[in-house]
């Protein structure tokens, strides 16, 4: 990484060099456009485009992506209204619903190593804390629904940090 106050071309190399600065360990995929790592138990893909740099995260759950289970979508909701930094999403492309946290990195008019640092350390943290809020969010709309019906709650149906 060089030294420079001057904004240059962010590229894949200088993603994974960041991500080593902060103690990250890339695994950069045959396109040479993204990169995946775990951290802390979080699995985040990373995709450099032409102007934008997107950190995701995505959870597989249980939950068939045609059944009448709303609480992913409402968490996601509730998430994307408190919790701008990051969106929150329950994809429905898959033969069960995806719980995935998103964040986009502007990279058009290049960084500087420092500039990269930061909004690479705040795009990682934004995704990680996003998916957890949206994950309270579902378990305590999963506890309300379990309470009105006069049962106990259920575990959710989806991975945990921890898995």
């Amino acid at each position: 990484m060089s030294t420079t106050n001057t904004p240059t071309q962010v590229t894949l190399d200088r993603i994974i060099a960041t991500a080593e600065n902060l103690g990250i360990d890339l695994e950069e995929a045959i396109t040479g456009r993204s990169a995946q790592a775990n951290v802390n138990g979080v699995p985040l893909f990373f995709v450099l485009l032409e102007t934008v740099l997107v950190i995701r995260s995505d959870f597989a759950t249980d939950e068939p992506t045609q059944s009448a289970q709303a609480n992913y979508f409402l968490a996601a909701n509730q998430a994307n209204a408190s919790y701008v930094l990051a969106r929150q999403v329950a994809v429905t492309h898959f033969d069960t619903l995806v719980v995935r946290s998103e964040h986009e990195l502007s990279v058009a008019g290049g960084l500087t190593d420092a500039q990269l640092e930061h909004a690479f350390r705040r795009g990682v943290d934004a995704v990680t804390t996003g998916h957890q809020i949206m994950l309270a969010n579902f378990e305590e709309l999963n506890e309300m629904e379990a309470a009105a019906r006069g049962e106990a709650p259920q575990a959710p149906p989806h991975q945990t940090f921890d898995e």
